[in-house]
């Protein structure tokens, strides 16, 4: 039974087998069907079609009957399929499309017109329409039909000018409707109603990173630093708790003493869940943190009701800023916010920029620690301030919060307060805001207006003010603050002035936090300066220059200054960035200077990247050159390689070698990391003339849901579960190093609450026996859920079946469908009664179909033995069935 069909598909899918699975090769049973008949056919459907080019593609199914000695067609209806994109009438799943925007995803009936075989639409009812946005009343005939009853009729027949189609390659059913009878919805907007609260599930998101150093002078040290995030959801409900570890020791055989220290923090830990009244919100229990709007942030024991702008179409979401610096060696860098250490990693020599935090909570600055290779360190302070308060027209954007105050210092007050916050969208260009905090020894007051200046950009400005109540002599303190906030993005520049603020505190104006963190007089000298040299004002300036193809420019700056002394409190951070001929090349300067410091420190760093797969070397590689100076101190330069390795790019690797002057002699560095479907890990080595470090650290996730226990990379809050059973070892679209276990589950660790997320499988990464309908789907999580991505497999083997009838080969057309299996395994008959299968049992049950008559069809058992096929070691057997 050979034929030239069979032996092209056998050839792909070896080669698709063979070559690392690099050609994406996937069959669909009904579509290769019809492959077969149109290959031979299509000669003679050129030579009785003349006017081909200017009419439609149509064919006479008559002509089929003139195929050699093809299978009895006598009682086959092929007018389905006379038309263009015609069709079998059925119920399919699919993808809901009113005017071009998705509302939904079911399955549907459609039936074919009388009059145009082959043309289906879908049976739906009027509630079903108007659940989707369409205005009943716009369309009379569409409203006087019985809303729960299906539509006997098109669409078309009760909505003027209404189309709809049908595109199964794609499952995708398109309806549109004239746009006047449609409510109007934002772009990109998703109903509420397709929200997904996802899976129950218990997770656990873990990050190590450890580094042990032996130095010449200071002996051996040892670093460790745990991050956990655990949580559990059920139905709505997300619980959280977010945790740190840190410890250090010191070996003092130097002459020092051992030094050996530990602190484990509790950062927050909470109940939460969507609430839907009042546009939206969050319902938060236990400790968490207020936003950082109208009042500072501060973290707190209690109770939450507050907005979520990611509700919303085009909202913002949770700001957590990029923290740069340049390090003068191979450095730590930890970062702490409201009084908690919530990030610690180590860098190499020159720039670095720390774009994955996870911030404790909404806003509060980040206090940056740079500690060298020597034990000298350098400390500056990020600002995580919001851009200009705006909101749409009628938003109405709320928080209350109502509990006790907490933070990470020691010897600090925790009253318990209650604080309000509003912000009205009043016009479309107009927004006006307010809120008041309320404790025991603070009272607050806060009143602003926004507005859209149109082509000038956004600002907003706001007043409080503030009673403090302090023991001992300091007594009532009252002042006001005053904030100024600009945002601008110049087009005809390409200039984005991401945030320009500016806050003036009177001498008696105090924060909420300040009054609880120096209520009571110390003997230390440090509070008893922080209580009588509070803030007086604070500027801050961030932008962002693209110079087309000269590169792009970013400047970023603070500087701030207190009541009751001199000094001020400055940062600045400059760099420019471009690329020519494909070699990169970096400059950056970083100023910072604190109330006391003789003499600023200042550092300036270039660095370039010259890809080696432009002259030789593998591509994903490239040769470095990075050069940090202090000044008037020394500068070290250093010249290494880089790249990525393997077929999903997730083997990152660096090594680096350099020299500094001034005798401080010869430094290197060299560094892997690898994301694997299970987690991260990494590895580094450094030294310089008297400091050797090894570094360390591994990060991941465990996902425990109702089908097992999946693990993951790091994830996010919000998270997709891919469930393909017995699809192993297949890769996900977009993710490095994501791909299904032995099982056939994956994490896709980041998802975009209440946005459409697409999960697509590589289709090339498919195992022999592998196929499935769908290699894509959509999914709309809430916030903090575990959603799961269902895929449809078919594992099994692939055969094509000559099925035989009465002796002869069952009619062309005919659909075939595996029995007793639970999924959908179907074909259409070719020529000569061949059909093609996919995702078959060794054994089973196959039924053929071409009428509703009992002698139009028939049932017949198959077997895939090597006895039975042509060529046991094909990967697609070729059998003969009798069929019954």
């Amino acid at each position: 039974m050979e034929n030239n069909n069979i032996k092209n598909i056998q050839e792909k899918d070896s080669v698709r087998g063979k070559c690392n699975k690099k050609e994406s090769y996937v069959v669909k049973s009904d579509l290769t069907a019809f492959s077969f008949l149109l290959k031979p056919l299509s000669f003679f459907i050129l030579l009785s079609l003349p006017g081909f080019a200017s009419s439609a593609e149509t064919f006479n199914p008559e002509m089929l009957k003139a195929i050699g000695d093809g299978g009895d067609i006598q009682d086959v209806n092929l007018d389905y399929f006379a038309e263009k994109g015609g069709q079998m009438p059925g119920t399919y799943q699919v993808d809901i499309y009113l005017n071009n925007q998705q509302v939904d995803t079911r399955n549907v009936e459609f039936v074919s017109l009388p009059d145009a075989p082959g043309k289906l639409y879908g049976v739906i009812t009027p509630a079903e329409m108007a659940e989707y946005g369409v205005k009943l009343d716009t369309f009379p005939d569409l409203k006087a039909a019985p809303q729960d009853a299906k539509l006997s009729k098109p669409l078309s027949a009760y909505v003027p000018q209404a189309t709809e189609n049908l595109d199964l390659n794609r499952k995708r059913y398109d309806i549109t409707v004239p746009q006047v009878g449609v409510n109007i919805r934002p772009r990109n907007s998703v109903d509420p109603k397709r929200w997904d609260n996802g899976i129950a599930a218990f997770m656990v998101n873990y990050s190590y990173s450890g580094s042990t150093t032996e130095n010449d002078n200071s002996g051996k040290s040892q670093s460790n630093f745990v991050n956990l995030r655990v949580g559990a959801n059920l139905a709505a409900w997300r619980l959280r708790n977010y945790s740190t570890y840190s410890q250090q020791h010191t070996d003092g055989s130097h002459g020092g003493s051992d030094i050996n220290s530990s602190k484990f923090e509790s950062i927050n830990t909470y109940l939460q869940r969507d609430v839907h009244f009042l546009q939206g919100g969050q319902l938060t229990i236990g400790e968490y943190s207020t936003p950082a709007d109208v009042f500072d942030s501060m973290q707190f024991t209690g109770i939450q009701l507050a907005s979520d702008d990611q509700m919303l179409p085009d909202s913002m979401n949770q700001f957590a800023p990029t923290v740069r610096g340049i390090a003068k060696s191979n450095a730590q860098v930890s970062i702490k916010q409201n009084g908690y250490v919530i990030y610690q990693t180590n860098v190499s020599p020159g720039p670095f920029a720390i774009t994955d935090l996870y911030p404790s909570g909404n806003g509060g600055d980040m206090e940056v620690t740079v500690t060298e290779s020597d034990g000298s360190t350098t400390k500056f302070t990020v600002a995580s301030s919001s851009v200009p308060i705006l909101q749409r027209e009628g938003r109405f954007k709320y928080n209350l919060a109502m509990g006790q105050y907490r933070t990470g210092n020691d010897d600090t007050e925790t009253p318990k307060f209650v604080q309000l916050s509003n912000i009205y969208g009043l016009t479309s260009r107009t927004t006006v805001y307010g809120g008041v905090q309320y404790a025991e020894n603070y009272r607050a007051g806060s009143v602003g207006i926004g507005f859209d200046l149109g082509s000038l950009g956004a600002v907003s400005f706001d007043a409080t003010q503030a009673t403090s109540e302090f023991d001992g002599p300091m007594g009532t303190q009252k002042g006001q603050s005053y904030r100024a906030m600009y945002a601008k993005n110049f087009e005809a520049t390409d200039t984005n002035l991401q945030i320009a603020g500016y806050r003036y505190s009177t001498k008696g104006y105090y924060a909420f936090s300040d009054v609880q963190d120096y209520q009571h007089e110390s003997e230390s000298d440090f509070d008893d300066y922080d209580r009588s040299h509070n803030q007086r004002s604070k500027m801050q300036l961030s932008i962002n220059q693209n110079i087309g193809d000269y590169g792009s420019v970013y400047i970023s700056g603070s500087q701030q200054d207190y009541w009751g002394g001199d000094g001020k409190e400055k940062l600045l951070q400059l760099g420019y960035n471009t690329s020519l001929y494909g070699i990169s090349y970096g400059f950056n300067y970083n100023y910072s200077k604190n109330p006391g410091m003789t003499e600023a420190d200042q550092v300036f760093a270039f660095n370039m990247s010259v890809p080696l797969d432009k002259f030789m070397g593998p591509s994903g590689s490239w040769a470095t050159y990075n050069m940090n100076s202090k000044r008037h101190g020394s500068t070290i330069q250093q010249a290494g390689v880089s790249g990525t390795l393997l077929e999903d790019n997730n083997l990152s690797y660096a090594v680096q070698q350099g020299y500094e002057n001034q005798g401080n002699g010869a430094s290197g560095n060299a560094s892997l990391d690898y994301k694997g479907g299970s987690g991260e890990a990494n590895l580094g080595y450094s030294y310089d003339q008297d400091t050797r470090q090894w570094s360390y650290g591994l990060q991941g996730g465990v996902l425990i849901h109702e089908n097992g226990i999946t693990l993951s990379q790091p994830m996010g809050d919000t998270i997709a579960l891919v469930k393909a059973p017995g699809a192993d070892d297949v890769q996900i679209e977009n993710n490095s190093g994501v791909h299904t276990d032995w099982r056939g589950y994956a994490v896709v660790p980041y998802a975009q609450p209440y946005r459409k997320n697409s999960v697509t499988l590589k289709t090339e990464s498919f195992g022999d026996d592998v196929d499935m309908e769908m290699s894509s789907q959509t999914v709309i999580p809430t916030r903090g859920a575990v959603v799961r991505a269902d895929f449809d497999t078919r594992v099994g083997q692939r055969a094509l079946i000559q099925m035989l009838f009465m002796g002869k080969p069952v009619p062309f057309g005919a659909t075939v469908s595996l029995l007793d299996n639970e999924s959908a395994v179907t074909g259409i008959v070719s020529e000569n009664g061949e059909v093609y299968l996919t995702g078959l049992p060794e054994s089973g049950n196959i039924q053929a179909k071409w009428g509703n008559g009992s002698n139009e069809q028939c049932k017949g058992a198959y077997t895939l033995t090597d006895s039975n096929a042509s060529d046991p070691s094909a990967l697609i057997k070729q059998i003969t069935a009798q069929c019954h």
